[in-house]
């Protein structure tokens, strides 16, 4: 298993607590951000509509 599926495998383990849950969900949203953020991207309008999309979908 990669970091990357232990990130996003958060149910049904007991070595994940209510705390790393939501720093892993904080560090994701970081992350979205990041991308919407980034004026070096080539696709930056493209990451600020799916950023833009997921939080109204999501939050």
């Amino acid at each position: 298993m990669t970091p990357l599926d232990s990130l996003f495998d958060l149910g049904g383990r007991d070595s994940y607590s209510l705390a790393s849950q939501s720093s892993a969900r904080l560090v994701l949203m970081s992350f979205v951000q990041r991308l919407a953020t980034n004026q070096y991207e080539i696709c930056g309008l493209t990451y600020q509509k799916i950023a833009y999309y997921f939080f109204n979908r999501y939050y």
